[in-house]
């Protein structure tokens, strides 16, 4: 498999558009004039600019900024701009700004590197007015001292804007990063987002504009008009599409850029969305458990959980296209398709018109406020639930609002109103619930999980989140569920299917192979790692052909991201699945190329290196984990296995407890500590350390059978009752899965 794995990936080939195929925004203007002045009013055409005294909007005057015990200097030198501030090691050096990036509420600035690399300044300028306390310099992270060195850091791969900004920020962008010497020569076609960022590319368009020919049916240009007609039905208060579609083609456009998502290939417009990106399902610490955001998400993964999205409605329909305004602005938006005598009354909203809480947005799209000033709205258009704020610590927009008032104070004051039927029930509730005990491991929970990704009416985003959560139920009943998604489902539920099967044994993945030729790339990239390591003897010759093309599709994905620290994780995991140790420690070497703290190729060397029994090298790496590691915890934890392994018991505790501080919700951390606790005949700590791990993961079967077989060896055997009670009657109910 691996000889012929490499036989196809000599033939694999990209291809991508050519540069000259691109004509210019300037180009659009000739025929196009009123969408080009919209757009030249957009937060799309000043998402990047080189920075001149019309596109710099801070202040450069020897303004001073103090962060982290240094001063930090902006001034200009003839009409160029420079800011004095800290390098990679720490000393203050002089840097030349010469791109500004974005414009509000805030704007930073980007430094070129003799490597081609430009980062972002983490000193940004908070562009507001001052009314609403803007107009001064400001750190992105404001209470975490960021010094050199910290992968937060401006110099640091987290800021780098060739990987991680550029391709959104910019038009027709190839990164050009050589492996080899880990340099970028970065190139695109405009500097911004450009009108064949979205459309494609227009040369074709042009010749056929100019051709005179208009009865052809191919314009050459993608049309993104997907807005449609909305009417209302006799007596209804909410307008309905009148077509009857829910089009994509425009919602997916915009999503490859206005979600937080994988890069599957390079991006075309007009794509299917499951064909170049791999979307982030409902996930903590991304989004809460009913679906609200938590982390910085980008709109698409919330909207899709709407009941606009289920109703047809497109980006458009509420931003006009070009300038990305809202129709009408916020206070009158809705009232395209909500009836303005129902919904904008006191009688439904149960505010004094006009004022804060009177408008849709204000209960429905709750805000939350990123990088420090940058304050974004939920898309997935909730309804508050202060009783799930009470019992799962989840946002509502009531308190957002009164924030001198409780939840409590809230839900008494919402059972008050006169028309209640929205709340304390429905599928957001029920979701909501299920996917919290779901999380918890809770056994009796898994009937009610595999309703909610049975039920239909839900939208796809949630029922994947469900499905996925399976993978803690290793259960006939679990399996059947996840294999008839496999048969019927989106490609979203495809997806979470295979990911729902991590406890199908390897060597029973073999049947997953029915799956290689899924019309979704999506799924083909989420089926290759799962199946990478099936014993491949026996298999037909057509179907060893076709892995061998499954898993060259696979590399080829990671290699065209390999400046990405993830994608040489993928590479290397990948590799070590195929029994190629030697390419997969290259590749985490690479990760630490790109990032010298990025803690997982750090682990992953030391663990390959004792693998083949070389403990010196591994334990240098463990010792680099230490100090360098983004993630102390998992660092410190890796050191305490290795020093278990060594019988240095003192040195193993002092790192296993480290790891339990810093990470006191990892329920895996917990269990290790006690286990070497208990050895170490301290009993009553270990018991500690249990029962603490299972009051934040109240159903971890790790604990619940340590602490049961702990109890019982005490006989304590009443006290066990208890633990025992929890744990499902057969924790594993493999049996017959394959």
């Amino acid at each position: 498999m691996y000889i012929l794995l490499f036989t196809f990936l000599s033939v694999w080939v990209t291809n991508g558009m050519a540069e000259d195929q691109y004509t210019g925004s300037d180009v659009c203007k000739s025929c196009h004039a009123e969408q080009h002045q919209s757009w030249q009013k957009s937060h799309h055409q000043q998402s990047m600019a080189r920075a001149t005294a019309k596109t710099v909007k801070g202040d450069f005057n020897n303004a001073v900024f103090k962060y982290a015990g240094m001063q930090h200097r902006f001034y200009k030198k003839n009409d160029r701009y420079f800011v004095y501030t800290d390098n990679s090691q720490g000393q203050m050096q002089d840097f030349e700004i010469q791109y500004v990036f974005g414009v509000e509420p805030l704007q930073q600035y980007l430094i070129g590197m003799p490597d081609g690399r430009y980062q972002a300044l983490s000193i940004a300028w908070d562009s507001r007015g001052r009314a609403e306390g803007g107009q001064h310099w400001y750190h992105l992270y404001p209470d975490e001292n960021i010094k050199a060195g910290d992968s937060l850091h401006w110099t640091g791969y987290y800021q780098n804007w060739n990987s991680r900004c550029a391709s959104c920020h910019s038009t027709n962008l190839e990164k050009k990063y050589s492996v080899q010497s880990n340099r970028f020569n970065t190139t695109f076609s405009q500097i911004n987002v450009a009108c064949e960022a979205c459309h494609g590319a227009g040369r074709k368009h042009v010749e056929w504009a100019r051709s005179g020919n208009k009865k052809s049916g191919d314009t050459g240009l993608l049309s993104l008009s997907d807005r449609g007609q909305w009417a209302f039905k006799p007596g209804a208060t909410i307008a309905h599409r009148v077509d009857g579609r829910h089009p994509r083609q425009q919602l997916e456009t915009c999503a490859s850029c206005h979600s937080l998502r994988s890069e599957l290939t390079e991006f075309k417009p007009g794509q299917p969305f499951d064909q170049q990106h791999g979307l982030r399902l409902l996930e903590p610490p991304l989004y809460q458990a009913d679906g609200q955001i938590a982390d910085e998400v980008y709109v698409y993964g919330s909207f899709l959980q709407s009941k606009m999205a289920q109703a047809g409605v497109v980006c458009s329909d509420c931003h006009d296209a070009h300038s990305g305004r809202v129709r009408g602005g916020a206070e009158n938006i809705c009232m395209q398709c909500h009836q303005s005598d129902t919904y904008n009354t006191p009688g439904h909203h149960q505010h004094v018109a006009g004022s804060r809480g009177s408008f849709c947005v204000d209960c429905h799209m709750s805000e939350k406020t990123y990088m420090g000033v940058d304050a974004r709205r939920d898309h997935s258009f909730s309804i508050p639930h202060p009783e799930l704020s009470q019992e799962l610590a989840i946002t509502n927009a009531c308190t957002q609002c009164h924030d001198k008032e409780t939840d409590e104070w809230a839900l008494k004051a919402r059972q008050q109103w006169p028309d209640n039927k929205h709340f304390g029930n429905g599928e957001d509730v029920e979701f909501a619930r299920v996917l919290a005990e779901g999380r918890k491991m809770n056994p009796t929970v898994l009937p009610s999980l595999i309703e909610l990704i049975n039920n239909p009416s839900l939208p796809d985003i949630k029922r994947a989140t469900a499905l996925q959560e399976l993978a803690s139920y290793p259960s006939q009943q679990a399996f059947q569920t996840a294999m008839a998604i496999l048969q019927t489902g989106s490609p979203l539920m495809r997806m979470a299917a295979i990911r729902s099967l991590a406890y199908v044994p390897v060597e029973k993945r073999r049947g997953y192979v029915s799956l290689l030729n899924d019309d979704s790339k999506l799924v083909r990239m989420e089926l290759a790692p799962f199946i990478a390591a099936v014993p491949t003897h026996n298999l037909p010759e057509p179907i060893n052909e076709m892995l061998g093309e499954l898993f060259a599709e696979y590399i080829a994905l990671q290699q065209s991201r390999e400046d990405m620290p993830s994608a040489q994780l993928n590479l290397g995991n990948f590799y070590l699945s195929l029994g190629a140790p030697v390419e997969a420690g290259k590749a985490f070497k690479q990760a630490l190329i790109i990032a010298p703290s990025y803690t997982p190729a750090l682990l992953n060397l030391a663990d390959l290196y004792r693998s083949y029994g070389n403990e010196k090298t591994a334990h240098q790496y463990l010792i680099k984990a230490q100090e360098l590691a983004d993630d102390t915890a998992a660092a410190a934890h890796a050191m305490g296995l290795y020093h278990i392994r060594n019988k240095d018991t003192q040195e193993a505790m002092s790192y296993l407890s480290r790891a339990v501080l810093s990470s006191p919700e990892n329920p895996r951390y917990r269990y290790v500590y006690a286990v070497a606790l208990n050895a170490n005949g301290e009993f009553e700590k270990a018991l500690l350390q249990i029962r603490e791990g299972l009051e934040v993961a109240p159903y971890n079967p790790e604990l619940l059978q340590l602490i049961v077989g702990l109890l019982e060896e005490k006989g304590r055997y009443i006290e066990a009752v208890g633990y025992k009670n929890r744990l499902p009657i057969n924790p594993d109910h493999r049996q017959g899965i394959n």
